[in-house]
């Protein structure tokens, strides 16, 4: 087949902070400083040739060794060994070659993440100039993601590194401005002044900035906050530098005092909440697909994308909802089925999904109930085992909704518009693009001979662009001529027409192949992996690696190997989170047999550390609790099957200590449906134990109250506490206090205060001072109903002046919020503008995303202040915070009533802008400071 193409392994350079080298997405080892510098003088001039003086200048100075020459050459092979430990003794060096009397560095601008941020910073600037500002984010964001810390850090300052730093420096400011244009463009003021905030700080002379900042605040409908930074503005350039503002400067701020009409940008862009899959890989070949299927979306009809597996239904329903998402008020949403192994399962995923609580012995009559009025768009993907289900669903579904259904099969409905989706034509561009990109060569230019195997390959695989992309994930390691020889074993397999058998066997085959070029220990790994679902971390692999130090230690080395392998995906990064690694289905269910053969025990080993994880909880309010948190985000989906299969063991105690040591975690974060689905499943066990079903059942309880279902809640605490009372347990005492301060939630003051009573003497006789401190500020908030409320804040003072208090942020929330209630009853709203401050403070400090009660509270305040811009703002906030917790708004008496008077006192576009800003709030999660804003 003439010459032999292998496609090498893809080597990344991290930068852009520390200097690092990752290994098809996977860090390898690099140590020693002087090694490090060698690598950085070559990266700084990538593609270039570097001569042996300059390499010894940047690594020594003027502190030579004897045998400068001899020690950079060792320098040279011992980077070069990290970078091509594969090489062979007859092949050359292909990373770092010998080029005359020096060395080059041979790496694509792409992998190398300086030089990937200046094209990308670039990109984004010419986007902008075109008009496509949501491309221009993208890029922007992409840009500035690959930066961890100062670049190049850890290296000394020496006189060729500083202008290179110094370079992308000004890059990195110029970029966040980009950014902040972006956002600006696409009608968010709100995330652009969190975004441009900082960059003020750090880059207080870029007058731009400061406009940019002025800007955001002004179409955000703060333009007193606007106008003073131009004061700002001039006290900085005045003190620091000694000149005025810029002609730019002033125009915008005489704009401004005029009200100029075209100061307010583009029109606010409604809140659309989606839950589409983050980092969607390119499609190729797809866009008439995606354009016919979106022609066929309609409210109360259903589309459908038909297909054999692996033809990329997925990833085209992926693509139409991103572009039909605008066009839908409340969004669009995306309900993976692959984990519905029952009927009832349907409903609760896309329940789950949308947030919304819907539960009971109806859960499809439920969901289609509150689902009356909104205007969604709603993805239903891989259906084809739960076919009837599916259906049913869609039938009960309100006519406003859209949905759109992927699987094997039709559903058969009435009003269903079927697409066909084929697959791709095996000698098409398409194709070969598909598998350059999958093979980490997105930019080559293949020979006429690479087209030729290629289209062999993909014409093996039947076109289905699941095997195109494991095929050229293979390329990464192997041949052309290696990939094309073993795709085409089974050449009856994967091709139009023959979905569904022969699609899954080739496909098997092909992951067999795969799996028996591995290591003997990556092999084991890959069976383990099969017990963690979803996105998984290091951590989680290294959990069910083995319990030998030699295992822990290899899992880093065994996930870049089965990722190098294609048998691993590395998930899309994300900022703050882990790094997620993934088995495609299809990888996964082999994996799953390969442990199904042996006698490993990786599942019990992933229970354990569930268990592990969940005891590591800090309670509530505790330091730690943020990371603790963001831990469990991370590894979700395992955490949450995990537990499920706990709760069928034999003995399901475990399980019930597990979810009442999450159940904090699940309210904080959003998901009291999951923490319920888990309870009501515990409870509905005939055989637990006494004291278990006493936990379970009133945290069940607990989660009833907070969504005011007061009767079934007090049903469940008549059962469970005189076990909990009499318990010298310490998890009955923080049942216990939970008890007391969800009924607080709930409205159910009085109940709660009893609770507050009992629970604070068990947990003074069983020593457990954090809880009694809890439920000693539940009793103070009691007493703004029993007394005089000025008391209650005086009490509540007394008791945040206590140092305990200052290290338990769940007394100090309540006591802000008695605080808060007391300054409403002395009419001090400037008092409850302090409190509900604080509030907000301490839950960003612990990770609390679920903090509607307070935004409802601060809001009245700002509207007892005066300021109705504000407090609109702050009640849109709050309102959409609650419709993600599934919880009814308003919560409290006379907020309608306040709502229904500012919306009469200002004009009805700038109600409408103001609400959809405080929704924007909080759609951009932690994107935007709440306390900046409202």
């Amino acid at each position: 087949m003439g010459e032999r193409v292998r496609y090498r392994a893809v080597v990344e350079f991290r930068d852009l902070g520390p200097v690092t080298v990752e290994f098809d997405g996977a860090p390898i080892r690099l140590s020693g400083g002087r090694v490090m510098t060698v690598l950085a003088a070559l990266l700084v001039n990538a593609g270039e040739s570097v001569s042996q003086d300059r390499l010894i200048d940047a690594v020594w100075g003027d502190r030579l060794p004897q045998r400068a020459g001899a020690a950079l050459d060792t320098l040279i092979f011992r980077l070069r060994q990290v970078l091509e430990p594969d090489r062979t003794r007859r092949s050359g060096w292909r990373v770092v070659v010998t080029e005359g009397n020096g060395y080059r560095l041979l790496a694509r601008d792409q992998d190398v993440d300086s030089r990937a941020f200046v094209r990308d910073s670039a990109d984004a600037h010419a986007a902008l100039l075109a008009g496509a500002a949501d491309r221009g984010l993208l890029l922007a964001e992409r840009a500035l993601a690959r930066w961890r810390g100062p670049a190049y850090d850890g290296l000394p300052d020496t006189p060729w590194l500083e202008p290179v730093r110094a370079q992308l420096d000004d890059t990195r400011a110029g970029t966040g401005e980009l950014l902040v244009q972006a956002m600006l463009d696409l009608g968010r003021p709100e995330q652009a002044v969190a975004a441009v905030q900082p960059l003020v700080l750090q880059h207080p002379f870029r007058e731009r900035l400061w406009a940019q900042l002025a800007l955001g605040l002004y179409r955000a409908g703060r333009q007193a906050a606007a106008l003073e930074t131009f004061a700002r503005a001039r006290r900085v350039l005045d003190e620091e530098l000694g000149v005025s503002p810029g002609p730019d400067l002033v125009v915008l701020q005489e704009a401004m005092l005029a009200h100029a009409p075209e100061l307010l940008g583009p029109s606010s862009v409604p809140v659309t909440v989606t839950d589409l899959p983050a980092g969607r890989r390119p499609l190729y070949g797809r866009s008439a697909d995606v354009a016919a299927v979106t022609a066929l979306l309609a409210p109360g009809q259903v589309a459908s994308i038909t297909g054999p597996v692996g033809v990329g239904k997925t990833s085209v329903a992926q693509a139409v909802a991103a572009a039909a998402a605008p066009h839908h008020r409340d969004g669009a949403h995306f309900v993976d089925l692959t984990r519905a192994t029952t009927g009832s399962d349907v409903a609760a995923l896309a329940a789950a999904t949308l947030e919304l609580r819907a539960d009971g012995p109806d859960i499809t009559g439920t969901l289609a109930r509150r689902l009356q009025g909104r205007d969604i768009l709603l993805v239903l993907d891989n259906c084809e085992h739960v076919l009837d289900a599916v259906a049913a669903l869609v039938l009960a579904l309100p006519a406003t909704t859209t949905v759109l259904a992927t699987g094997r099969e039709s559903l058969e409905l009435d009003h269903e518009r079927e697409y066909r989706l084929a697959p791709l034509p095996s000698t098409g561009d398409s194709a070969v693009r598909m598998f350059l990109d999958a093979a980490g060569r997105p930019d080559d230019e293949p020979t006429d001979s690479d087209k030729q195997r290629i289209g062999a390959i993909c014409a093996a695989l039947g076109g289905l662009p699941l095997g195109i992309e494991l095929a050229g994930r293979r390329a990464r390691t192997f041949d052309l001529d290696e990939v094309l020889d073993s795709v085409r074993d089974d050449p009856g397999g994967l091709r139009p027409g023959r979905r569904d058998h022969r699609a899954g066997r080739s496909l098997a085959d092909e992951i067999s192949t795969s799996v028996g070029l591995c290591e003997p220990a990556e092999q084991v790994m890959h069976g383990r992996l099969s017990t963690l679902t979803g996105p998984f971390t290091l951590a989680a692999a290294r959990a069910v690696s083995g319990s030998t130090a030699a295992e822990q230690g290899q899992v880093m080395d065994l996930l870049a190997g089965l990722t190098r392998r294609s048998l691993l995906v590395v998930e899309p990064r994300k900022t703050g989170v882990p790094t997620q690694f993934r088995q495609l289905i299809p990888i996964r269910h082999h994996a799953a047999q390969t442990l199904a053969a042996s006698d490993d025990d990786a599942a019990a080993r992933r229970r354990h550390w569930v268990r592990d994880l969940a005891s590591a909880v800090p309670q509530r309010g505790r330091p730690g609790q943020r990371t603790a948190y963001d831990r469990l985000e991370a590894d979700v989906s395992t955490i949450s099957a995990t537990i499920q299969e706990l709760l069928t063991d034999p003995d399901p105690t475990t399980a019930v200590r597990v979810v009442t040591e999450l159940v904090g975690w699940a309210y904080d974060r959003n998901r009291l449906q999951l923490a319920r689905g888990w309870l009501t499943t515990a409870v509905a066990r005939p055989d637990l134990d006494p004291l278990a079903r006493a936990l379970a059942e009133a945290t069940l309880g607990s989660l009833l109250e907070i969504a005011r279902e007061t009767a079934a809640a007090h049903a469940l605490f008549e059962r469970s506490l005189p076990l909990l009372v009499e318990s010298g347990d310490p998890a009955a005492v923080g049942v216990l206090v939970d008890i007391a301060t969800t009924a607080w939630v709930g409205d159910d003051w009085a109940y709660g205060a009893e609770i507050a009573s009992v629970a604070r003497d068990r947990a003074t006789a069983i020593d457990q001072p954090y809880e009694r401190l809890i439920a000693e500020s539940t009793l103070t908030a009691a007493r703004l109903f029993t007394g005089p409320p000025h008391d209650a804040l005086l009490a509540a003072e007394e008791l945040l002046a206590q140092p305990d208090t200052q290290q338990n942020g769940r007394a100090m929330l309540m006591l802000c919020a008695t605080a808060g209630v007391a300054a409403v009853f002395a009419g001090r709203p400037e008092n409850g503008l302090r409190w509900t401050e604080e509030s907000l403070r301490v839950a960003q400090d612990l990770g609390v995303r679920n903090m509607g009660e307070t935004l409802e509270q601060r809001g009245n305040h700002l509207a007892a202040a005066g300021r109705p811009i504000d407090a609109l703002r702050c009640f849109a906030a709050a309102a959409t915070q609650y419709d993600r917790g599934g919880m009814s708004w308003p919560r409290h008496e006379g907020t309608a009533t306040t709502v229904d008077v500012l919306r009469a006192a200002v004009p009805a576009e700038e109600f409408e802008r103001t609400w959809a800003s405080g929704a924007r709030i909080i759609a951009a999660g932690d994107g935007v400071q709440l306390a900046d804003w409202i």
